[in-house]
């Protein structure tokens, strides 16, 4: 996700990573928060930037994959999730 226009403040990439987690997560220096949020309940939140489309691509990627990959394999062995 590069499109120059995403941010308004500078150019930037977002790059998507899948994984299983473990533990209390914690912001970093660009965030005063951060919450886990169930799948279910991704779509309709208020995001910055692009970042709603990010999450569509995801859930779009995650019905496409459900029952493809064994439960510990890459998600995206078989190459980008969106083209």
């Amino acid at each position: 996700f590069g499109d120059p226009r995403r941010d308004p403040r500078r150019h930037t990439v977002s790059a998507v990573y899948v994984a299983r987690t473990v533990g209390k997560p914690h912001p970093g220096s660009d965030a005063r928060a951060v919450v886990k949020v169930p799948v279910a309940k991704l779509r309709g939140l208020d995001y910055a930037f692009d970042h709603a489309a990010i999450i569509e691509d995801y859930l779009v990627w995650r019905r496409r994959a459900r029952g493809t990959f064994p439960r510990d394999a890459e998600p995206f062995r078989g190459g980008a999730p969106v083209s």
